[in-house]
Order: structure tokens, then sequence, then C-alpha cells
């Protein structure tokens, strides 16, 4: 691997979920704070049209109406009883489906239809499908792609400037880009898959840039610096909701430790590669450990 080259990273944990949505969902929704639109009719009529309420469940409304408040609003998002813990992406030579083919399950998508089957908040789950979910509101809202709406409210303010959440990868990236490699030290098919489920798993990033995030993190909640999220919601972002887990959690970061000693850390990996971060809120120091291989060693 060169010096510089880019890193595949799946961002995401989500009610007890990956690593790759580290920055992703729990940043995506919690960074795009404006989004969310004046009534929360026209939510619910997105979530319909893309048949998500199931089981009795709404997406907005949790037995203990969490889905009414602000929190409620990012968490039952995240954290919204969804199915679809991950997805193993594509290969080079495979069809890529769709977003909204994701989402129902529907070819040539390779993962299961994505619902929501039990209370949202009710318990903690790995939920990449809830993640889904925003990536599609997102779009909805902004009336962009999703990778353009990461760029300019998180990638772009936050100076990570070797990153991005294009899928398929643009050919005139794929010399920065590094290898992936399976558990047996074999290259990955076509060297990296493709993630159309870009929220969850989408994003190439360096360590020196994902640590970017991680210090801007840091600095939001010490008041110094808010590029994206003000201290308030950072605040609430390294607060344990459920179990070890931040706010949105399904993508969310895990939160541990106390006073000068809390931290807040994700790991994870998409096909070919593993990653993890671990910071302190308060100390100022961070780590970030990237692979293009499966290998557990």
């Amino acid at each position: 691997m060169k010096p510089g080259s880019w890193i595949g990273t799946n961002h995401t944990a989500a009610n007890r979920q990956r690593a790759a949505a580290k920055t992703t969902l729990e940043t995506i929704l919690k960074f795009f704070p404006k989004a969310k639109p004046k009534a929360k009719g026209s939510y619910r009529s997105r979530y319909r049209r893309t048949r998500f309420e199931a089981g009795g469940f709404g997406c907005f409304r949790a037995s203990d109406d969490r889905g009414d408040s602000d929190e409620g609003w990012l968490r039952n998002c995240s954290d919204l009883g969804v199915t679809v813990h991950g997805f193993p992406g594509y290969g080079m030579d495979e069809p890529i489906p769709t977003l909204r083919e994701v989402l129902d399950g529907a070819k040539p998508a390779n993962s299961a239809p994505i619902r929501v089957d039990i209370a949202p908040g009710s318990q903690l789950r790995y939920s990449g499908g809830g993640y889904c979910i925003l990536q599609q509101l997102l779009i909805d809202l902004s009336k962009k792609s999703f990778p353009q709406v990461m760029q300019e409210r998180v990638l772009a303010k936050i100076g990570m400037s070797h990153s991005t959440y294009e899928q398929p990868l643009p050919k005139e990236l794929w010399p920065r880009a590094a290898t992936g490699h399976q558990p047996d030290g074999k290259p990955v098919k076509g060297k990296w898959h493709t993630y159309p489920e870009m929220a969850p798993a989408g994003l190439w990033t360096t360590p020196a840039d994902l640590a970017l995030f991680a210090i801007e993190l840091q600095n939001s909640k010490a008041g110094t610096s808010n590029k994206v999220l003000s201290k308030a919601t950072v605040d609430q972002m390294l607060s344990k909701q459920i179990g070890s887990a931040g706010l949105g959690a399904g993508l969310g970061l895990f939160v541990g430790g106390e006073g000068n000693s809390a931290t807040f850390s994700h790991g994870g990996a998409n096909a070919g590669f593993r990653c993890s971060m671990f910071a302190y809120n308060e100390q100022g120091k961070a780590a970030v450990i990237m692979t293009p291989t499966m290998a557990d060693s």
C-alpha cells in the first residue's frame, strides 16, 4: 500500500452495528440538523412510499413517543427497529442496485428488504438498514446526491480532502485507492467492492482524514470549534443512550468511561478492509488504524 493511499471503510454503527458508520450516520444526521422539515408528516409520507412502516411500528412513533422529540427523530432513524445488519457490497463485475432496490431487497440487491420489525428504541441493534433510510431522506430533502450532501455539509467543512462517498469510486481516484485483501491474504476480486449503501458503508477515507473527524468532535465538545455540529449536539452524540452506544445507536459511536477518561470509538469492516477509531473526549488524544486486509492479525 503506497503512502497516502485511500482505504475503504465501512462506517456503520447502528443500534449495535458497524464501524463504517462511525463517521456516517450518527454523523450524517447530526451534521445535517437543518434537514428536518417543519412538518414531520413529510417524513412519514416518504417512509410510507418506501414501505418502512411494518409490524405496527412507525419510523417516527416509538412506544414511548420519543419519535416526536429531536433526539427521538435522530435516534429512531437509526435505532428504529430496522432489519438488515450490514452489506457485503458488489464486485466489479456485478450489477449495482439503486438505493431504492436496496431498501426493497429487489434484484440485483444482495441483501434482504429493510423493514421495521420491532418497536423503535426497544433494544440495541446493529442497523445498517436504518442508515440507508436516512440516506434516502437526505437525498429527498436536499435534492442532491448523497456524496454531494456529505461533501458540502461534512467533509469539506472538516477538511477531509482525501475522502469521498462516491460509489462506485471514480476511475480517476483508483490510483489512490488501496487494494483490499481476504483473510487468506489474496486480493479481493476487482480490488474492492462497491457500496450503494453509502451512508453505512460507502466512505472512502484515510487514517489522517478520519482523525480530523475525531478531532472536530473533541473540539466541538470543548466549544472551541463547531464547523458542523453545535456543542449541545455533540454532547448528546457522546452521551450513553442504550448500553454503550451514543445518540442514534445504530450507526453511531460507542462511548465509555467517565469524566476525563470518557471515550468514543468505533470499528468496522468492508470487503477486504478493517478500520478502528478510538478517542478521548477531553484529553486531546485519538488513534485511527486502517488495514487493507480482513485478517485478524
